[in-house]
């Protein structure tokens, strides 16, 4: 009151003032603008197009702000600032404009007291633009959560046009349902930026449901970001272009099946499922091959997977799945097949085969591009092999297509017990569009080599059989080593994880901390993610399990 008395005053005074009409509108004006350093405008009002203030009680939502706000204990009868947050994100999502940021408080969300963010851009949400896209981040990362019953997702967005996510954490629920309910959904957008999310468990009752899924989305960004606990996908990229995963953890924790519960069990951590032209890179899949009475839980590592085109896997760590560690898989028709893949610079580590295939396979893939790739320890039964080829389609109408093709160089393949070809191109389904790998080591296997030199469709050449003498290293080759520089062009014959890539490019940035070896995991939340509760399936400590900058492995 004593700030509006003064404004009032001001304006008195001009009034009184001898000079009328116009220049007493000019006085006014000017009282106007000086007096706002007097008055807090946010909360008296604003300046219309013709320069006069409007007094109002409250801050329009609708007007424009770098950043709104919305808590668990706010009111949608609130500003949206910081300290008088909305409550719902009904209310909140459809005042969002491009370049605005909505802040999430700590606390948590659920269903039925602020409701789950349902963005949808065809609806009830606008689109950003590429110099002003929509922000929706928490205001301490990963103390947002978002809290599923299993009946909704804990986050999805569909029809949308730059977005950006960041800094959530994400959790389902087991309830009872025969629809689809990923705990995060992704459908039909593009130009969306997903960071530092801390996701976990999906409905084991939900039909073929993953963690968290894109769908029928374009140029799409998952960064920095960990997901944990499922029974089917922990990650996907399905009938999409230009999906970009990049510093991501996945495991799934061994996580079983429940009675009643859905029988889409298995399958793959991270997945690009018929996508193309997109990349996984420093990505790090860990299973547990620890649970005999489940043969799926933990699964597959990283796969591309049924027409999938120009896709690559650059960077990445396979650890400890239960059946590949990687693994190319054509299926449906001939003419629909996994092609142009480029796999380069990727880590296989004592990854359990109970199907036969520990390191990796490929299966009715064309012209797939390997170079600089590590095989460690596979191991698990005793048809256990490191590195299999294998022409045929599963379920192509004439089982075995024509053009299957492959080109490897500067691969070391390593075996463990029992195991069996360190290098294994079937006979039976032979790659008839051709194959040839050069500069290669295959060390510790009952069988080396499977074809020995040759057959008709491919053949080795500058091949080794010595042991590598890596010590403890695992994704990085020792200077003392064998294999350093005599691969192809003077190249390590197998991998070097020690820089970051991006976009599919190598850069000079290091990947790993160089005081602690850790990857780059984000914010701790205690028993989700932490090394006390976790100490052999979490992000912030797999670099001990992978021997960076320990055990006698610093970082070069």
């Amino acid at each position: 009151m004593e700030k509006l008395s003064i404004l009032v005053r001001n304006i008195l005074r001009i009034l009184g003032n001898k000079n009328e009409g116009k220049y007493n509108q000019i006085y006014i004006k000017v009282a106007l603008l000086t007096s706002v350093l007097i008055l807090d405008t946010s909360s008296c009002g604003s300046y219309n197009n013709n320069g006069e203030f409007n007094i109002n009680n409250e801050v329009n939502s609708e007007t424009p702000s770098s950043a709104f706000y919305i808590s668990p204990t706010g009111s949608d009868s609130n500003p949206g600032t910081s300290d008088r947050p909305w409550k719902t994100f009904s209310f909140a999502i459809p005042k969002l404009q491009p370049g605005v940021t909505l802040v999430l408080k700590t606390g948590t969300y659920t269903k039925t007291t602020t409701g789950l963010p349902y963005v949808n851009c065809a609806s009830n949400a606008k689109n950003g633009s590429a110099g002003s896209p929509i922000t929706v981040k928490a205001e301490n990362e990963r103390q947002a959560f978002l809290s599923s019953d299993g009946s909704v997702e804990a986050l999805r967005m569909e029809n949308c046009s730059y977005w950006n996510i960041e800094g959530l954490r994400l959790e389902g629920n087991d309830t009872p349902t025969t629809k689809q309910v990923p705990t995060g959904w992704i459908l039909h957008n593009d130009n969306i930026k997903i960071k530092r999310l801390l996701v976990a468990k999906h409905n084991r009752y939900s039909v073929n449901a993953a963690l968290f899924a894109i769908s029928k989305s374009d140029t799409i960004l998952v960064e920095d970001s960990e997901f944990y606990y499922a029974i089917r996908h922990l990650l996907n990229c399905f009938q999409s272009r230009r999906c970009t995963f990049r510093r991501l953890y996945a495991n799934a924790r061994g996580f079983e099946p429940i009675p009643g519960g859905s029988k889409d069990v298995g399958d793959v951590s991270v997945v690009f499922y018929g996508t193309s032209n997109s990349i996984m890179e420093n990505v790090i899949v860990e299973g547990n091959h620890e649970n005999p009475n489940c043969i799926a839980c933990g699964s597959q590592g990283m796969q591309i997977h049924s027409t999938a085109q120009n896709n690559m896997i650059i960077g990445s760590i396979a650890i400890n799945t239960n059946i590949n560690g990687y693994r190319l898989d054509s299926r449906n028709v001939s003419d629909r097949l996994v092609t142009d893949t480029i796999i380069e610079n990727v880590v296989s580590y004592s990854n359990y085969d109970r199907g036969g295939f520990g390191g990796y396979l490929q299966q009715g893939a064309v012209n797939t591009q390997m170079k600089n790739v590590s095989i460690i320890d596979a191991t698990g039964v005793p048809t256990a092999r490191g590195l299999s080829l294998d022409g045929r389609c599963a379920a192509c109408a004439n089982g075995q297509p024509s053009n299957t093709s492959f080109h490897g160089e500067n691969i070391l393949s390593v075996g463990g017990t029992p195991a069996f070809q360190g290098f294994s191109v079937s006979s039976p389904w032979p790659i008839l569009g051709g194959w040839d790998m050069e500069y290669t080591n295959a060390y510790n296997w009952h069988t080396n080599y499977s074809p020995a030199t040759s057959h008709a469709y491919g053949s080795f050449s500058n091949k080794q059989s010595i042991n590598p003498q890596l010590g403890n290293c695992i994704v990085f080759i020792p200077d003392s080593s064998p294999m350093k520089g005599v691969g192809k062009n003077g190249e390590d014959i197998g991998a070097n994880i020690v820089y970051r890539y991006e976009d599919g490019i190598l850069t000079d940035q290091k990947l790993w901390n160089q005081t602690t070896g850790q990857f780059p995991c984000g914010a701790t939340v205690k028993g989700v993610n932490d090394d006390l509760n976790f100490p052999d399936s979490s992000c912030t400590n797999v670099h001990e399990r992978l021997n960076v900058g320990v055990n006698g492995c610093a970082i070069p």
